[in-house]
């Protein structure tokens, strides 16, 4: 029946072309589909074609040719046979809080998971089905009064799939490990147009390659995850202006000491019309912190504000402020741990980063982000495609610039880049990472090489994914790549 409607959507293209339409490969795509699909296909001046579109960054966007909002399974399928037939340039876009230019936005058809929203608890198999188009926020409200949660996104607005598919660091990851870590099954559409729901055991290689392979595989068009219980949380953010020698002593000895895996301290640096600031965000899962953890960070005077308490999971996500970024260059620095030198290292680099003219606005800013990770998150990885094992120890640490002007745009990356590159040679020095360390795909700059991506994993990644993408249609779209 599926091969049938395969083959039916390829006539049905053909009878298509029949009509004489000499176009581009991106235009016969969206003028096919607006048949095939109907009402489900948007062009520039419509509503929709501007909701799929958008991200969260401006510079993740790109105008399409047209967007198309599948609402089945199946109609992505029709949208793979359509893209085979016209060889157009594709991406899909779940939350739409991708960094990376290009990543899940293109030039062709922009397929938006927008119709995929759904979320299923289950209490008896203690999972949850989620579409690829919610973002966690609404996931963690859906489950919250069921007493659960589960292993997704630390700040709101972002999208289950890419975080999912690129690994997925999260609050509970500590206990639990990665977001990737904690799929159950990957209701998968491959770029051959079947329809999969892919588990360790139905489809091995694939399990494997989903877990932090990114787009490499098809559309996902939902996950189910295992939910984990949740009560009551403690934590906030504490902002003081300028760099506060007693706040860098504590998180360095935070990220040295701790062996709670309860307990999460961020450090987050912002330099913003000249000026920089620290945050600390807490975390602790559970009401109340044992006394001692964090008594440095609560007694610290000079704060500007302060907003620590009890209160539930997805309210301590909610009041996690993240600036709002116009456009973002990110990349990644990967650390065992932080020493002095290396901490200092980063302070002078968000300064630094501040002075080359990339940030204009008074919205503009440079922002580092310290995340120091309990051992224990080894306990729960499983084998992924993004390598994280004690085998490979390595945790991101994030550099980001928002800026403002597109001309600036290869500026910003390379910059990115540069002061990650210096940072991380000064952890090398430290014993706190090596020049193979693996690279975090959330966070990565766009020119990333993939082998600092998935590290020996790739041979496999490739043998997979051709088997999987006879077409090789996952090359019309961006994102890391294995080839």
């Amino acid at each position: 029946m599926f091969r049938f409607a395969v083959l039916l959507t390829s006539l049905l293209y053909s009878i298509e072309l029949a009509h004489g339409a000499a176009v581009s490969g991106n235009s016969a795509a969206c003028s096919s589909l607006n048949r095939l699909l109907p009402g489900k296909v948007a062009f520039p001046g419509s509503a929709q074609y501007v909701s799929d579109n958008e991200h969260w960054a401006s510079s993740s966007s790109q105008p399409s040719t047209c967007t198309v909002e599948p609402s089945t399974p199946q109609d992505v399928a029709t949208i793979f046979g359509v893209v085979n037939q016209t060889r157009s340039e594709w991406a899909v876009k779940g939350g739409g809080h991708a960094f990376n230019p290009g990543f899940s936005s293109t030039p062709g058809v922009m397929v938006s998971l927008a119709q995929f929203k759904a979320i299923n608890y289950n209490a008896s198999s203690s999972s949850v089905e989620v579409g690829g188009g919610n973002i966690w926020d609404d996931v963690y409200a859906k489950l919250d009064p069921f007493g659960v949660t589960v292993v997704g996104g630390r700040v709101p607005g972002v999208g289950v799939g890419g975080f999912t598919l690129g690994g997925g660091y999260s609050w509970k990851t500590q206990k639990y490990g990665l977001a990737c870590d904690n799929v159950i099954a990957f209701n998968l559409v491959t770029p051959t147009s079947q329809i999969l729901t892919v588990t360790a055991q139905s489809h091995p290689d694939l399990f494997f390659g989903l877990k932090g392979g990114g787009n490499n595989f098809g559309i996902v068009t939902s996950f189910v995850l295992k939910t984990r219980p949740q009560g009551q949380v403690w934590g906030g953010t504490i902002t003081w202006n300028g760099v506060i020698p007693a706040i860098q002593d504590a998180f360095v000895n935070f990220a040295l000491t701790n062996n709670d895996p309860n307990a999460y301290f961020l450090a987050i640096y912002i330099v913003q019309e000249g000026n920089i600031s620290t945050d600390a965000i807490l975390f602790y899962d559970a009401p109340q912190p044992p006394n001692g953890t964090y008594d440095v960070l609560l007694n610290t005077p000079g704060f500007t504000s302060k907003n620590i308490g009890t209160r539930s999971f997805p309210d301590f996500v909610q009041n996690f402020f993240v600036p709002v970024a116009t456009r973002q260059a990110s990349h990644v620095v990967p650390v065992i741990g932080y020493t002095q030198k290396i901490v200092q290292t980063m302070v002078d680099q968000v300064q630094d980063l501040a002075t080359l003219g990339l940030t204009t606005a008074p919205t503009d800013f440079t922002m580092f982000t310290l995340e120091p990770l309990h051992k224990d998150l080894y306990d729960a990885a499983t084998n992924s495609a993004y390598p994280h094992t004690p085998a490979h120890p390595w945790t991101p640490m994030n550099v980001a610039i928002a800026f403002s002007n597109p001309a600036l745009d290869n500026a910003a990356f390379a910059a990115a880049k540069k002061s990650a590159g210096i940072i991380q040679q000064v952890a090398i020095q430290e014993g706190q990472s090596s020049s193979d360390a693996i690279l975090y795909p959330n966070y990565a700059g766009p020119l990333s090489d993939s082998k600092l991506i998935f590290g020996a994993n790739l041979p496999l990644l490739q043998k997979i994914q051709a088997q999987t993408d006879p077409f090789n249609l996952v090359n019309l779209t961006t994102g890391f790549k294995f080839n």
